[in-house]
Formats: structure tokens, sequence, C-alpha cells
């Protein structure tokens, strides 16, 4: 049975109703208004909710601070420098939690696509879709389990709409 349809057969009010129901994606835009709301929805279906400020990231290395950050790995706990790194404990991190569902969320990434970050933004999102494909099919050693990452961008303007939990 694939993710999509045990999530299905196990509850209405699961991660993917935040995404379109006609795609299957993994990244949502949403109004930063919504974030209180998103939050009490995500921590009322046991999902693991990190936030990120887009507002701190001006450059690679401050990109990689801000994911420990943002995961709740204290920064010295491990080299940031290089994007491996990075991620190889970001995996190990998130595959050992017990949550098997998981949202990034990064406020203010309507200011990345404006104000002359917006290949910063990019790179960024790619490192975060690596993270998710070595989370999704981790290693089966224990403690190691797979975890559905999913990623959220909070901003502002008619790009990112108003986001209201289902009924």
């Amino acid at each position: 049975m694939c993710v999509h349809e045990f999530l299905s057969s196990h509850g209405s009010k699961t991660l993917y109703q935040i995404m379109p129901s006609s795609w299957n994606c993994h990244t949502s835009c949403i109004s930063q208004n919504s974030l209180p709301e998103l939050l009490e929805g995500l921590h009322s279906q046991s999902v693991g909710a990190y936030v990120i400020d887009a507002d701190d990231i001006a450059n690679e290395e401050d990109a990689l601070h801000i994911l420990a950050l943002g995961l709740r790995i204290p920064k010295e706990c491990f080299p940031m420098e290089t994007p491996d790194g990075t991620l190889d404990f970001a995996w190990q991190e998130l595959t050992e939690r017990p949550e098997v569902w998981s949202a990034i969320i990064i406020r203010n990434a309507h200011r990345m696509l404006s104000d002359g970050r917006l290949q910063l933004f990019f790179n960024f999102l790619e490192l975060l879709f690596g993270l998710r494909e070595s989370v999704v099919s981790p290693n089966k050693m224990p403690p190691n389990h797979s975890v559905d990452l999913r990623f959220v961008l909070l901003g502002e303007g008619p790009g990112f709409p108003e986001w209201r939990q289902p009924a």
C-alpha cells in the first residue's frame, strides 16, 4: 500500500489535505496569515512542523544553519559547512524522530522571490528536495523509518492564498 492510500484510508484530516487534490505535489504556497491555524492543524495530526524564516537566509551557509536550527538541531552538534554534511545529519535526525509525517514551513518566502535572492531560493529548495528524497526511503536499519516530508512556503500576495483547516 502506498503512502497516499494509507493516509486516505486512515482518517480524513491528513497532511495531504493542505496540498491541491489534483496534484501529487510536495510543496504548497499559503498565506503567512494562516501560520497559527496551519500549525494547529499539523499538530492535531501528529505532524512534525519545523518553521524556518527566509529573512534569515542571506547566503548558502546561512541556509544550512537556518535549516539545522529550524529542525531544532543545535548548531554545535555537527559541522554545517557542506550541504552533504547538513543533509546527512538532518536525515538522521528526522528518521530517528517518532513522526512519520513532517513539514518544513518557510516564512517570508515571497521576499526571497523579489529581493535578489531568487537563485539562492532555488538552491535552498533543491537542498530540501534532496532531503525529502533521502527521508522517504531511508536505510531501514533501526531506529530509522521513512518520513513523508512536505514543504509549505508562506508569504504575502496573490500567489499565497489563505488556508483553512479542512472540516
